[in-house]
């Protein structure tokens, strides 16, 4: 569910939603990287965020 408009200051923007929900999806950076124009960091950023269990034990 996305934030009120309220809180989309600090929950973030639309945008950052749908990759989140997509990295939730399917959890491949390249098609995030793809889809989106976003790089190799940007897309781990929201995999980690949606799959928290998926990157717990990689290096940062």
């Amino acid at each position: 569910m996305a934030p009120s408009s309220s809180a989309a200051a600090s929950y973030g923007t639309p945008s950052t939603w749908k990759n989140i929900n997509e990295a939730a999806e399917t959890a491949d950076l390249l098609r995030l990287m793809r889809l989106f124009g976003i790089t190799e960091k940007t897309a781990m950023h929201y995999v980690t965020a949606a799959h928290p269990e998926r990157t717990a034990k990689l290096l940062r």
